[in-house]
């Protein structure tokens, strides 16, 4: 699994430690910030938030 994948996955499990981990990993690994953004971080996001839309999600989970 790569950092970007462990990142997204942690994001939409909502486990913060982890996501700020797995950004520090992805970073230490030398990987574009861009690419850390795009495709980890607002990627997830989407997810999180079309998750939300559906009502899978609600507020404070979506938030976290």
């Amino acid at each position: 699994m790569t950092a970007i994948d462990a990142l997204k996955q942690d994001i939409n499990k909502g486990d913060i430690k982890g996501a700020v981990n797995q950004t520090q990993k992805a970073i230490d690994d030398g990987l574009q910030i861009k690419k850390i953004l795009d495709d980890g971080l607002i990627a997830s996001m989407d997810e999180v938030g079309e998750k939300f839309s559906k009502g899978i999600l609600f507020v404070p989970q979506m938030l976290r």
